[in-house]
């Protein structure tokens, strides 16, 4: 227990402006399969390396050899699996959290970027994001202009490409080679392993088929086949004889090459160290937020991003434009679903009615729901990256994504309040604004919500469905239950000729104290006449009683108390970043 305290106390002052150094042994890296007593699946076994601080280390192998498990071990992206073993920096072990805080993991291109903007753009980007917020702009100008000189973009700064990158002492990048030819894919690492050695960064990259030019210009590399280790080696020492060794097998080097059996002193030296690691090792408390170490404010980079979103958005017409139709499609469900009985149709009286009627309004308020995400779509395409990469703060970037959600629709959500009035005969810009107030609430609620799902799932699709069923079971519960509840003694006269869309804007309106009267015969089947909807006295006169305020405040904080929930689940979801499959 004191070595541990003594371990967590030294981790703290690790310096992330300092060089590091990494040590890593991975004894087993597994995920349990079902039951107990089934066999667990291996990702990776028997695996160790040292990598100095300014060293570019090339991680080599075939696909599903465990490259891309190394690299989220060793980056800490890991929450699911089983590891058996340790990762020191500077001669200290980390835990995972502590790993995420102090690395940069970057997937291949094709996944992590924002494709509505241009080069110059994605590095500016980056640039107000990591750069202190006192720099002025033409500062932050020159140095944008600097990297492009240096990566020699200058003359595609104008193009639309995705992009932008962030240093940390540590970096991981996946499948460098990706969607490059050999004179791209040189020159880019080139220029990885000339920033390490500047900066003293230690960098990880993943190749599949490197040529003996990429492979010479490696200072190590680490050679792996179906999760086991078979050769490592200093590139200066004597990478041809290597490289022509390793090139004797061909085409089935990679797969058929087994791991030599270790002497008895390093399998000695193994026991004592799997002795020394306790199951619960590699997770170990972390004292410190990684956005203490963000030179850029809170509020600054809110901006950034809120600048981004309208950005990409501005520049997708086709999504508003289809989202404006979703919104025509929707409240035309809702004006035949609900409207059209009055107009001399009859209720539903028996089960398949009422299911029915339950599928069309979810059909409908799906819609409001995907009107209710704009941003969910940028959110699932680029958010792993931008975690990974620790760009900026959790908070700042749920808080931006809720905030663009909620000021990018008010076209439409004015579309909907209006036909919701003429649905319903409202009238007053008082109920107006009660009534659009609940409606951007409801979306709000919906958008968190389905984040935090989206941040489990990792799909889109899965966002959207569970954003239209949070929202369709959200107006049931504060619209019918309250409906219930005032009258408990019309229960069933009340689902016998009510739809329950129907039945949940009810509940709707009073929440927002509208003004709205229903006075009709209490053993009425169905209303008599087009206006008879209006017209109900089951409600004894709730929209005008007292009580009825109480209880519209009530419902009013308790969707503000779960907004605020919502909130901090997202948030905390976020922080932690997406979890790995």
């Amino acid at each position: 227990m004191a070595d541990d305290e003594d371990t967590n106390k030294e981790s703290d002052r690790l310096d992330l402006d300092s060089a590091f150094k990494i040590d890593f042994y991975i004894h087993s890296y597994s995920k349990k399969r079902g039951r107990q007593d089934e066999k667990r699946e291996v990702f990776l076994e028997s695996i160790e390396g040292h990598v100095e601080a300014g060293t570019v280390c090339a991680i080599i192998g075939p696909r599903n050899s465990g490259k891309e498990r190394l690299l989220q071990l060793l980056s800490g992206r890991t929450n699911k699996h089983v590891c058996l073993g340790e990762v020191h920096v500077n001669g200290t072990r980390l835990a995972a959290p502590q790993m995420r805080a102090m690395t940069s993991y970057l997937q291949h291109a094709g996944s992590s970027l924002v494709g509505q903007m241009t080069v110059e753009e994605s590095v500016d980007f980056t640039a107000r994001l990591v750069l202190p917020s006192t720099m002025d702009e033409r500062t932050r100008k020159t140095k944008v202009e600097r990297v492009l000189e240096e990566v020699q973009l200058t003359n595609v700064k104008s193009c639309h490409i995705d992009g932008g990158v962030k240093g940390k002492p540590i970096s991981a990048e996946d499948r460098v080679r990706v969607g490059l030819d050999l004179l791209a894919a040189e020159r880019v690492i080139r220029d990885i392993i000339s920033l390490a050695e500047v900066k003293l960064l230690t960098v990880f990259v993943t190749m599949e088929h490197p040529t003996k030019l990429l492979l010479e210009k490696f200072q190590k590399c680490l050679f792996l086949s179906k999760g086991k280790q078979f050769g490592a080696h200093q590139t200066e020492e004597n990478a041809e004889k290597y490289l022509e060794k390793l090139l004797q097998h061909a085409s089935n080097v990679f797969e058929e090459i087994q791991y030599s059996k270790l002497n008895a002193n390093h399998r000695k030296r193994r026991k004592e160290q799997m002795q020394n690691i306790k199951k619960n090792n590699y997770y170990i408390k972390v004292e410190n937020d990684s956005s203490l170490h963000y030179a850029t404010s809170w509020f600054a980079q809110f901006r950034v991003l809120m600048s981004r979103s309208w950005l990409s958005f501005k520049r997708d017409f086709i999504t508003f434009l289809s989202r404006i139709i979703v919104t025509f499609l929707w409240i035309g469900l809702f004006y035949v679903l609900c409207h059209g009985n009055a107009q001399g149709r009859k209720y539903p009286r028996d089960y398949t009615d009422l299911i029915t009627s339950l599928s069309l309004g979810f059909a409908g308020i799906q819609g409001l729901s995907l009107l209710a995400l704009p941003h969910a779509q940028h959110t699932a395409k680029i958010f792993e990256s931008d975690m990974n990469q620790n760009l900026y703060r959790p908070s700042a970037y749920v808080v931006s994504a809720l905030v663009f959600a909620f000021l990018s629709l008010p076209v439409t959500q004015i579309f909907v309040v209006i036909c919701y009035f003429f649905v319903l005969g409202l009238s007053g810009f008082s109920n107006f604004v009660y009534f659009g107030l609940v409606l951007l609430l409801l979306a709000v609620v919906c958008e968190v919500l389905a984040l935090s799902i989206a941040l489990v799932t990792r799909k889109a699709s899965v966002m959207y469905l569970s954003a239209g069923a949070i929202h369709f079971i959200w107006l049931l519960l504060s619209g019918g239950t309250i409906r219930m509840c005032i009258n408990v003694h019309t229960i069933v006269a009340a689902v016998s000729y009510v739809s329950p869309p129907k039945w949940a804007m009810d509940g709707l309106l009073q929440l927002t104290m509208a003004t709205y009267q229903y006075t009709a015969d209490i053993m009425g089947i169905s209303p008599s006449h087009g206006s008879a909807i209006l017209h109900d006295s089951y409600c004894f006169g709730t929209w005008r009683h007292g009580n009825s305020k109480t209880v519209s405040f009530f419902a009013l904080g308790g969707m503000v108390c779960v907004l605020l929930i919502a909130f901090f689940i997202s948030a905390r979801l976020v922080q932690g970043g997406y979890k790995n499959n």
